[in-house]
């Protein structure tokens, strides 16, 4: 059970900064392939 519990922790950190990461990618990638002009960011 000792294996159990180091095994399931590293997987569910490494799922949830894959989640970030990938959620932060399009945020990144958006603004700088799409043209600023068609879309204007609310910020």
């Amino acid at each position: 059970m000792s294996l159990s519990w180091p095994l399931t922790d590293p997987l569910l950190w490494l799922l949830a900064i894959v989640a970030v990461v990938i959620a932060a990618l399009p945020d990144v990638n958006h603004p700088a392939k799409l043209p600023a002009r068609r879309r204007s960011p609310s910020s």
